[in-house]
């Protein structure tokens, strides 16, 4: 296996490519790249993507913020230059195929709850952070059994009718005004734009309000 290093802007998405990346997983993908190197080629047709339309979206990310991409051993790769496999030798049904079967294959796995949940612990235990293995607080409260923080509406007798919002997390429920929420989300949405991710946000927010007590316990 032959992998060549190819300058990103020389490749081109495959026009029919059914998969979609949304920013926040993109994002999720760059922030990997950053945390264990780039460990997957893309797969490429001649100058057309195969496989790697993700890894190719995060790397456009990272280079555009001026960073540099690394292999899972430490070494650079050139900036602006992406691991490439060439599959020229394919006919155009099987590129046609793989770019769906790439995606559609991974899907078909499960997960094993009770090892998954183990490992993730272990992960939480040492510190580790949690949103580099792609799942988010929600889904591990959610696999965990535990209530996500949520933001809940509800109705007030002595509001007559008026919506009433809560935060809650884990049965607690802390009721906000509008302009709270709006906050909240505004904090939330700057903090992961600057940060690539969401992981972390209560802990600065305890921080900032001067109620780090129960984090260093």
């Amino acid at each position: 296996m032959q992998i060549e290093l190819r300058h990103r802007e020389s490749l081109k998405p495959y026009e029919a490519n059914s998969r979609t990346h949304s920013p926040e997983q993109v994002r999720q993908i760059a922030a990997s790249m950053r945390a264990f190197g780039w460990t997957l080629p893309i797969l490429a047709d001649g100058d057309t993507i195969v496989a790697g339309h993700g890894r190719d979206m995060a790397a456009a990310l990272i280079y555009s913020e001026g960073d540099f991409i690394r292999w899972p051993n430490g070494a650079g790769i050139p900036f602006g230059m992406v691991p490439v496999i060439p599959c020229d030798g394919w006919t155009p049904e099987q590129v046609r195929a793989y770019v769906i079967a790439d995606n559609k294959l991974a899907l078909n796995a499960g997960w094993d709850d009770e090892t998954l949940r183990a490992e993730l612990a272990a992960l939480a235990d040492l510190g580790f952070d949690l949103d580099l293995t792609g799942f988010s607080a929600g889904e591990i409260a959610a696999l965990n059994g535990e209530e996500p923080l949520d933001l809940d509406e509800e109705e007030e007798g002595d509001r007559e009718g008026t919506g009433q919002k809560f935060v809650a997390i884990d049965g607690e429920k802390v009721p906000v005004t509008d302009d709270e929420v709006d906050a909240l989300l505004a904090a939330v949405r700057d903090y992961t734009s600057r940060n690539g991710m969401s992981f972390g946000f209560f802990s600065k927010l305890l921080n900032d309000a001067g109620a780090n007590t129960a984090l260093e316990d």
